[in-house]
């Protein structure tokens, strides 16, 4: 997809410019619609801009990024998520993890690391929430809360169906929605069709 529209909310300054300047988002065919220095922010420019595609810090003042992804899912908002997280924020990412993102980003980053998981996630959006397509997440080795995980346990959190860990540098998570339903309010792959109205309590 070309042209695609990326809204950046961190309440770092150098780091929202960081991400603004690192990347040669038109080389990539994206442009930056907006950025946003709290959570609150960020909700207001989701609705405003309708991104394909948000870069989320985890913790914000005001408003931080799990809130802000709950209020946009709320708004059945069209957008793939990216968190940014830091050493430490393993509470938090599992939050994020039990909402169905599925994208993150281990801070300090650089373009070695943005730039795949930005493809994954332009894959995703790519995808169109289709069941049968396959993506592709990476989970580095720093990120302990997510490498330490028991494959079965990872695939059982994101609610699909298959996880294959590859031996080498890194840790190669490949995730497979389950051959279900999809929720219509958060997006979630759902184990089994007709689980949707049980899962409605819980959304």
């Amino acid at each position: 997809m070309a042209n695609e529209k990326i809204l950046i909310a961190d309440d770092e300054a150098l780091m929202r410019k960081g991400l603004c300047t690192l990347i040669d988002w038109a080389k990539l065919g994206c442009q930056i619609v907006g950025t946003a220095e709290n959570g609150l922010q960020a909700k207001q420019a989701v609705l405003d801009y309708q991104p394909d595609i948000i870069i989320a810090d985890i913790k914000m003042p005001v408003m931080d990024g799990l809130a802000m992804i709950r209020a946009a899912q709320e708004q059945h908002v069209d957008t793939v998520f990216v968190v940014l997280s830091g050493y430490g924020d393993y509470e938090y990412t599992s939050q994020a993890m039990q909402l169905g993102i599925r994208h993150y980003i281990l801070k300090p980053c650089d373009e070695a690391k943005i730039l795949p998981v930005l493809e994954q996630a332009r894959a995703d959006k790519t995808i169109g929430k289709s069941l049968e397509a396959e993506v592709d997440l990476v989970v580095p080795h720093e990120d302990v809360f997510l490498a330490e995980m028991d494959p079965a346990a990872l695939a059982d959190t994101l609610l699909v169906s298959q996880v294959r860990v590859a031996e080498g540098d890194e840790l190669s998570v490949e995730v497979r929605p389950a051959n279900g339903c999809k929720c219509g309010r958060c997006w979630k792959v759902l184990p089994t069709v007709g689980s949707d109205a049980a899962h409605a309590d819980l959304c």
